[in-house]
């Protein structure tokens, strides 16, 4: 199944009040959404606050895909964070497959955990 990601829809900005959100949705050649990976980028760090995958896609290299985008879209020197509930052991595999570091823990959330790439 993971030949058939179409494409990775280029990042959709946002506004926020010190940076800029992007939004990159995973999509099938079918026109399906199989995955949508949630970014902060300000001077500072590529925060990734959310990836998702849709549940016919698990397991098939979309969140992979998603986070290498943003991994290869980081600015040189910026780190790239992310936030991961520590009860997902699936998130944790990915992301330290891909040489994040845990950080710890995420306040005021106490099942978030900060894990850390640099770019």
């Amino acid at each position: 199944m993971q030949s058939s990601i179409r494409e990775l829809k280029p990042p959709m900005p946002g506004s926020s009040r010190d940076g800029t959100d992007s939004l990159t949705l995973a999509v099938t050649e079918a026109g399906e959404l199989a995955g949508a990976c949630l970014v902060f980028l300000d001077a500072e760090r590529h925060l990734i606050r959310a990836l998702a995958v849709a549940v016919d896609w698990k397991r098939h290299g979309v969140g992979r895909q998603l986070v290498q985008y943003e991994l290869d879209r980081a600015v040189p020197g910026v780190p790239v964070v992310a936030r991961i509930d520590e009860r997902n052991t699936a998130s944790i595999h990915l992301f330290s497959s891909l040489g994040f570091e845990r950080l710890g823990r995420h306040d005021p959330e106490p099942s978030l955990t900060l894990w850390v790439r640099e770019a």
